[in-house]
């Protein structure tokens, strides 16, 4: 029977200052079902109470067992997360390097395999999970194969492959290496080659130029790896016997390599001058007040046209509409006329224009507006423009019916190779170069208020800037004029854009110098900011 003790101490006088005469009853006793190693002692001073409770282990034996924690495995054991206890490793397994590791891993010089256990055995956490076997060589799991070899100088694996030679407009024919594993065991236990498709190749680094770690072609940086086929930058191209991307019979290659991947084209674009790549920077020039008309300029070989010019403007004329490059390319080729200030001279212009009097849809019912292509030019005398009333929401100074008393804009945002960024709000992007202030409060959105900024600009800050183009536009909050429009959107009105720099017959139509010579302005829609591409040449950056 388990039992209890209690006891009271036997009746004494306490001889102390503070307590002479106070007497402690006298103790009687019994037993109880409770706990075997404990008991209870009460002893009453006055009519205060303490009750303490101790542990009698020499009485009973405990049902609860202590361990003795000790951290400091020797070095064939793992500590055990779980138990806190350290334990050995099974036979051919060593301690994986890691304070507080339970686990066990083959030698370095064995690799692992995975061995199959039985269900029970999972159950019951038995199953070791790995077997260790002799790690073969990487030189006898290399020549195991029948058209592999083995250098043992870089202590690598690679395939016979021909070796570089003179160009014969064919593809070279490579092989790539494949490592074998066991069907059982899962372990490597060899090498073998397999055939490249038609067109790639295999690169190694005996192709590497002095000093280099890739090989390069085709404005594409290639680097050494025996167990891949990389392709050409075009799929128009293939890998000849000189290792080199050249564009299959009939396709034309073009595109500068130091500037990005060069590509094939199938014909040669209607507008194809030896003078496309011409970059002209004109500057109007205004003397005492009176503006002198043409101005003056400067030219230059630009590596960026060259690169893009042909390219955009063959793909987007002969153009595919299952293929993103395609209009991609129209966007690149009104970024180049857009780069060229509009010049109806420059090569890019006139093949825009060309393209766009051939299309024959339209977008949004607008004439200018050619299908596959951006809009660019406003066809109506500046008058008709600046007096058009598409947009429908009222605006008011201060808030009242149904008016707004901010206009918000859209930019529809464009890389200079045609890559689409997306649409984004009008916040402080026209402070390029400085800028300054919260995003949220841009003072000219309110209706009829105007704001000036002017601060210095170092030019050459922009040289690293990634250079952009938009196409602005007013969000309509009354969306009135968008006609057919469903569900939640924005509706749109394009913004006309008068460009300073604009250039027809080799003047500058819109270098006003009264409100009077406005009546000539030529409005168009693409703009950017800064341009620091068309300056360069193959030497660097020498105009910005």
């Amino acid at each position: 029977m388990k039992k209890i003790l209690k006891i009271l101490a036997p009746t004494r006088r306490l001889e102390t200052p503070d307590s002479r005469n106070k007497v402690i009853p006298h103790a009687t006793s019994h037993t109880s079902a409770m706990n075997p190693t404990a008991m209870t002692c009460r002893i009453y001073l006055g009519k205060i109470a303490l009750l303490f409770l101790f542990a009698l282990p020499l009485l009973v034996q405990s049902e609860i067992n202590s361990i003795a924690l000790n951290t400091a495995c020797s070095p064939s054991s793992v500590f055990d997360i779980a138990g806190l206890v350290c334990i050995d490793c099974e036979e051919g397994l060593q301690p994986v390097n890691n304070e507080f590791s339970s686990a066990c891993s083959c030698p370095p010089a064995l690799s692992e395999t995975h061995e199959e256990c039985s269900i029970d055995s999972l159950w019951q956490g038995t199953c070791r999970g790995v077997t260790c076997v002799t790690d073969i060589s990487l030189s006898e799991r290399c020549l195991a194969g029948d058209s592999t070899k083995y250098d043992s100088e870089s202590n690598q694996c690679g395939c016979n492959n021909p070796l570089k030679s003179l160009p014969t407009g064919t593809s070279i024919a490579t092989k790539k290496l494949v490592e074998i594993n066991d069907d059982n065991t899962g372990s490597p236990i060899g090498y073998d080659c397999v055939r490249c498709p038609g067109g790639t190749a295999v690169i190694t680094a005996d192709l590497f130029e002095d000093g280099q770690q890739y090989h390069s072609t085709a404005g594409v940086k290639y680097p050494a790896d025996p167990t891949i086929c990389v392709s050409c930058p075009d799929h128009n191209m293939i890998f000849d016997m000189d290792y080199e991307c050249h564009c299959m019979e009939d396709f034309i290659l073009i595109g500068e390599a130091s500037i990005g991947q060069q590509s094939c084209i199938e014909r040669y674009p209607t507008i194809s001058s030896d003078d496309f790549s011409k970059a002209v920077f004109r500057h109007p020039v205004v003397t005492g007040g009176t503006f002198d008309g043409e101005g003056y300029d400067f030219t230059l070989n630009s590596i960026i046209y060259s690169h893009y010019y042909l390219r955009s403007a063959s793909l987007c004329e002969f153009f595919q509409s299952a293929s993103d490059k395609s209009l991609e390319a129209c966007q690149t080729l009104a970024n180049l006329c857009v780069m060229s200030m509009y010049d109806e001279d420059s090569a890019a212009c006139k093949q825009y224009s060309t393209i766009q009097q051939r299309r024959i849809l339209t977008y949004h019912n607008q004439e200018e507006w050619k299908k596959t292509l951006p809009w660019l030019y406003y066809a109506g005398d500046a008058e008709e423009v600046v007096d058009d009333r598409g947009i429908q929401m009222k605006m008011a100074f201060n808030a009242e019916n149904n008016a707004s008393t901010e206009i918000s804009f859209k930019l529809a945002k464009y890389k200079l190779d045609g890559t689409f960024v997306g649409l984004e709000d009008l916040t402080n992007q026209f402070q390029y170069c400085a800028k300054s202030g919260d995003e949220d409060d841009i003072k000219w959105k309110r209706f009829g208020v105007g704001h000036r900024v002017e601060y210095v600009c170092d030019t050459n800050k922009l040289a690293a800037n990634e250079m952009f183009f938009y196409d602005m536009y007013i969000v309509d909050d009354s969306k009135q004029s968008c006609k057919g429009g469903t569900g939640n959107f924005d509706c749109l009105y394009p913004v006309p854009v008068v460009n300073r720099n604009f250039i027809e017959s080799n003047a500058f139509p819109n270098m006003n110098l009264s409100t009077l010579d406005e009546a000539n302005d030529r409005h168009t829609r693409r703009f950017f900011l800064f341009d620091n591409q068309s300056g360069i040449t193959s030497s660097g950056l020498e105009a910005i």
